[in-house]
């Protein structure tokens, strides 16, 4: 057999290179890219740089920065095309879809969305007039204020008036909230619009009728309402969740409704008082979420209502007093296990049942002055009373359902008992 051998010099190798590149040129562009590869907002010499992820875009910018006049800057994949055009987008701060089609029709959707960072500003903030108030607000550059923000002054005339040019400007304020007795408005709208969290919250005001944080979801000190002054009628924290410290409604005349819907914990004391007998307060006290009271629980002189109601209330390590509500038939704290210190019911005249059924442990109970008309006090489970338990002045003796109870380390005293049940 005849052997043949070919020999390939550099020079037709080369050609043969160069031949099969120009006849298959469009073969190596495929055509299917649809991604973005970098996008940017351009303001006023300040570039803002995307994280661009397979199918998102997010821009972080300065709380207090303006996007307003914003331009994109975005690449995307060869040959591929963007919907809609970024240089037809003239508001930066909404959430928006952009459509990227490869050169072969194919799709990819970004979601692009705006995220802010809080600036600080360090130091108390100490606004005494209406004029502090405007020009505070048309310098404010943060979102975020380490220290106290004080509104108006302790005496004096009336000077602040509104509030609304630092409407949606604050979200922070560490250490402190202080509305003092020189604050004229009837509301607090526009500072406490996007507050979601501050220290101590103080109202002394003698005009602020409402009452609405809309988005303060933590106090890390007290709330204290407790001035003899304040005619606050509505109460309004529909995302309060958390007092560090302690909640005092102390005082208050004129409480017409009470809403905080979520609120789990208070770390103190937790109190609720009217001023004295006659005072026409809210007709509902109501806690829905409400699980641990870490100090004395106190309802007291809140002649118009006529229901407390606490259905999640599993702990009080303080002192719990209810006293001084008239038209109140019945007390169900259907989720209290532990009261660590003493209960005490007083000027309850209309009270016919009272009832914890998850109750274990009691520091003490006292039902004794103006309760003539209890028919049941229901503690199927109540084993331990660390102190005494008092019951007596009764225009009829109640049912005494306590099947459990062992242990009494104080006194033991049921007047003239005529039914246990």
């Amino acid at each position: 057999m005849k052997k043949i051998s070919y020999m390939i010099t550099p020079l037709l190798l080369l050609a043969a290179l160069a031949f099969n590149a120009c006849s298959d040129e469009g073969r190596f562009f495929v055509g299917a890219d649809n991604y973005i590869a970098a996008f940017a907002l351009e303001k006023d010499g300040v570039s803002l740089r995307g994280a661009v992820t397979p199918d998102s875009i997010v821009v972080t910018a300065p709380g207090t920065l303006s996007l307003d006049g914003a331009v994109a800057s975005v690449t995307v994949s060869e040959n591929a095309t963007i919907t809609p055009d970024p240089a037809s987008v003239t508001d930066w701060t909404l959430p928006r879809h952009f459509t990227v089609t490869a050169d072969d029709g194919s799709t990819r959707i970004y979601t692009y969305r705006l995220e802010r960072y809080i600036v600080s500003r360090d130091g108390d903030v100490t606004l005494l007039t209406q004029a502090d108030v405007d020009t505070f607000a048309a310098t404010l550059d943060a979102e975020r204020i380490n220290g106290t923000l004080t509104i108006g002054a302790a005496s004096g005339a009336d000077t602040i008036h509104s509030l609304a040019p630092l409407a949606g400007r604050l979200k922070v304020i560490t250490d402190g909230l202080v509305i003092n007795l020189n604050y004229a408005g009837d509301n607090l709208d526009g500072l406490v619009d996007n507050l979601q969290l501050t220290g101590d919250l103080t109202l002394r005001s003698r005009t602020v009728k409402r009452v609405y944080f809309p988005a303060l979801a933590t106090l890390r000190a007290a709330l204290s309402i407790e001035s003899t002054t304040t005619h606050v009628k509505h109460l309004d924290f529909p995302a309060l969740t958390v007092v560090d410290k302690s909640f005092r409604l102390y005082q208050l005349d004129s409480l017409a409704t009470l809403n905080f819907p979520l609120l789990e914990e208070v770390g103190e004391e937790f109190n609720i008082s009217g001023r004295y007998p006659g005072t026409p307060n809210c007709d509902l006290v109501e806690f829905p979420a409400l699980q641990r009271v870490g100090g004395a629980f106190v309802l007291s002189y809140l002649d118009k209502a006529t229901a407390i109601n606490f259905p999640r209330l599993a702990t009080v390590d303080g002192a719990c007093s209810i006293n001084n509500f008239p038209l109140v038939t019945s007390l169900e704290f259907s989720s209290l296990q532990h009261a660590r210190g003493n209960i005490t019911l007083m000027n309850l005249g209309k009270l016919a049942t009272l009832s914890a059924p998850l109750l274990e442990t009691v520091g003490g109970l006292f039902v004794s002055s103006g309760v003539p008309l209890v028919e049941t006090i229901h503690f199927p489970r109540l084993e331990t009373v660390n102190g005494s338990f008092f019951l007596a002045n009764f225009n009829v003796l109640p049912v005494f359902d306590c099947p459990r109870l062992e242990t009494v380390n104080g006194a033991f005293d049921i007047a003239a008992t005529t039914v246990v049940a």
